[in-house]
């Protein structure tokens, strides 16, 4: 769990603000998606709305994050 952590926070503090303004609007999509409580007629609307919201900004944190725990996983593994 140290090692996840560590990788955490390196990612975060090589990080603007913008990428973490990114993973506020996933997480809140998110959050948005597990606990959808409109009435019936609107729930579609909102699960689609959140969805994509959810999936724009969930890729390219991804993709992003990816790449940096390759490079940081390289840099940092122990030589056996």
């Amino acid at each position: 769990m140290k090692q996840l952590f560590a990788l955490a926070n390196a990612y975060i503090g090589s990080r603007d603000w913008k990428v973490l303004a990114l993973v506020k609007f996933c997480l809140a999509s998110l959050g948005l998606l597990l606990g959808l409580n409109v009435p019936a007629r609107h729930r579609k609307t909102m699960f689609w709305g959140a969805l994509a919201v959810f999936l724009s900004t969930w890729f390219p944190l991804m993709a992003d994050f990816g790449s940096f725990s390759r490079k940081y996983w390289l840099a940092h593994r122990k030589d056996r």
